[in-house]
């Protein structure tokens, strides 16, 4: 299969590799150089608009990149031609091996339609990337904005231009030229430059990624540079036991570990970041959460708040390609049949088409649970409704993630849970069947209820809108020493509710940012936890940094509203949790183990995991942000 297309950046030499064997070789864009050379600040997005003469899978990028190389990183992306703009990005992928020379970077597989037009972007962090600049005119475009930390999943626009880099390159069947820190690409098309000309992506798409999801033993590449975590709280984590799930645990979290986590997630964010250090203790807890019997339950309701910490960790496995392909082929299915099952578990709950939410009774989860809803606490929700935008970030982009919930089939999935073994998502997908008198809903119900699935209108792939929803619920109040400002209430052990000192120096006092669970409500009332407020926080920070990592977070409008609130809401957190809080929850004091005095939970509290969740905060997602 031969294709001819126009794709390149303007700060690169871009070659795309066709999957088909045999193909010839591939040029892109301008064939000839001019003198100078074209450079990109960091932060900044190029892209070349260019046109398939005939169709190709197209699984690499190859970008030219001139001395002196500055950039620590490199993202490439392709982008439908929307009315001679890019549109929505179709694949992306990065690398580190920011060298003089060729650079081979690896996408996820897309399909490139003979005379569809097309867009190729590139993006450098870190520093300036600089490339040759090509004699012949073409069209290129910046991206709006200066300070992209990611490929847009929506192009925004910036200036255009006539005058582009030198995208000429070729690579020999054998792959010589320079394929930088990925395997050699199979010879692909040849390809020339093309006229712009208004073209049409699908309006309203804003999810990066696929449109059906990768093989399910596929790697993707990471597509964010993220810092790494302490080393004191990465050598900690090599030490710590694994979570584990299953519902002989007590507490409803169906968890070895409900109170604490985090150990798993410092082991992914170190991994995903280069430090080496600790795959093999990352490699050694997937394999044994996905042995039978530790994985997630996946009924859809409060434990997946839980449950992030190990949805997470594949995620970024799965983004980090040498530690996924030291995975067998066997244990990656089985991690596949995970996040599958967690997916179309919170799908059910969450979805508009759900019976039980369209009826407005008794919401249930898929073991019957009748504790769940989807409009409760952030501690649900961000569980909940946070796994979509996780499930969107491992199955390569929010249509494709849809594309597993439409197909799903509840009997062939069940049958593939019980072949692998994972006992504890396969009584809970055989629940209903099991146990005929619970108040589960059948297998059927649950097939109808995730296809075609809709969060409050909102599609998966507008990930950035569901994160902003999610965020701006979870840190809607307004900033406060504690309820009834600041007397709170009257306990048997002091007031609840209420920061125990140090309320003289709170910052931000009256402002919209504060976690919701310090000023809510539950079943016995007003509610003021800490506790719970620091769940819901853990659970929200775990799914920014799968969206970063897996290049579902845009920066815009929404990202801006989702800064806004933690801007306020996490220093708020970390300074009430350093002087302590007196939690009041259900009516009455709240229980903290191991509190200094009755209700108070304070950062130094060795059952919460705090030092996990602080250098996450600290040196992997907050920098990412630019908080």
């Amino acid at each position: 299969m031969h294709a001819r297309i126009t794709a390149a950046a303007v700060c690169a030499t871009a070659l795309l590799s066709a999957v088909p064997a045999g193909a010839s070789t591939v040029s892109l864009g301008p064939q000839k150089a001019a003198r100078g050379k074209v450079t990109t600040p960091t932060g900044t997005a190029r892209a070349i608009l260019g046109k398939a003469r005939t169709s190709a899978a197209v699984t690499q990028v190859r970008v030219l990149v001139s001395a002196p190389a500055r950039a620590r990183s490199l993202s490439v992306g392709i982008y439908a031609d929307r009315s001679g703009h890019p549109g929505r990005r179709l694949t992306v992928g990065r690398t580190t091996a920011v060298k003089p020379g060729w650079r081979l970077v690896t996408v996820p597989q897309v399909q490139l339609v003979a005379g569809h037009r097309y867009w190729v972007a590139v993006l450098t962090r870190g520093g300036a990337l600089r490339s040759r600049a090509a004699k012949a005119s073409c069209r290129s475009e910046r991206s709006a904005s200066r300070h992209l930390t990611a490929l847009p999943a929506t192009w925004r626009s910036g200036a255009s231009s006539s005058r582009c880099m030198l995208a000429a390159g070729a690579v020999a069947p054998d792959g010589a030229p320079g394929a930088g820190d990925t395997s050699a690409a199979a010879p692909a098309p040849t390809v020339a430059p093309a006229a712009p000309a208004a073209g049409g992506a699908a309006p309203g798409a804003s999810s990066p990624g696929l449109s059906t999801p990768p093989p399910p033993t596929a790697s993707l590449p990471p597509v964010a540079t993220l810092g790494a975590p302490s080393a004191a709280a990465l050598a900690s984590a090599k030490s710590a036991p694994f979570i584990r799930y299953g519902r002989s645990y007590p507490g409803g979290a169906d968890t070895s570990d409900g109170w604490g986590g985090g150990a798993s997630m410092v082991l992914a964010t170190a991994s995903y970041a280069g430090d080496t250090s600790a795959d093999a203790r990352l490699l050694a807890h997937i394999r044994d959460l996905v042995a039978g019997g530790n994985e997630p339950v996946a009924n859809g309701g409060y434990p997946a708040q839980h449950e992030r910490w190990v949805e997470g960790m594949l995620v970024l496995a799965r983004r980090t390609p040498r530690v996924w392909n030291q995975l067998s082929e066997s244990d990656r299915r089985k991690v596949d049949l995970v996040m599958t099952g967690a997916l179309v578990g919170s799908a059910f709950t969450t979805s508009d088409s759900n019976p039980y939410v369209k009826s407005g009774g008794q919401q249930v989860t898929l073991d019957g649970d009748t504790d769940v809803n989807r409009d409760w606490n952030p501690n649900y929700r961000e569980g909940m409704i946070g796994m979509m935008v996780v499930g969107a970030g491992y199955f390569g982009g929010g249509v494709a993630a849809q594309s597993v919930l439409d197909n799903y089939d509840a009997a062939s999935f069940l049958s593939q849970l019980k072949s692998a073994g994972l006992t504890n998502q396969a009584a809970t997908f055989s629940w209903k069947a099991s146990n005929p008198s619970s108040a589960a809903p059948s297998a059927a119900t649950v097939q109808a209820a995730v296809r075609g699935y809709r969060y409050k209108g909102l599609r998966l792939d507008q990930d950035m809108a569901l994160a902003r929803n999610l965020t701006e619920n979870t840190y809607n109040a307004k900033v406060a020493c504690g309820l009834n400002n600041g007397a709170g209430i009257s306990t048997s052990g002091g007031p609840a509710g209420v920061i125990v000192s140090g309320c003289s120096g709170l910052a931000n006092k009256g402002a919209t940012g504060e976690l919701q669970e310090l000023d809510g409500v539950d079943g016995g009332g007003v509610r003021s936890s800490a506790l719970y407020g620091y769940d819901g926080f853990r659970t929200n920070q775990n799914n920014a940094i799968v969206m970063l990592a897996t290049g579902l977070w845009q920066n815009g409008t929404e990202a801006d509203a989702v800064r806004a609130r933690l801007k306020i809401g996490v220093p708020d957190l970390w300074y009430k949790l350093s002087k302590g809080y007196r939690g009041y929850a259900s009516g009455s004091l709240q229980y903290i183990p191991d509190a200094p005095s009755e209700g108070v939970l304070r950062d130094d509290n060795a059952n919460f995991s705090f030092p996990y969740s602080r250098t996450l905060w600290d040196q992997v997602l907050r920098p990412a942000l630019g908080l």
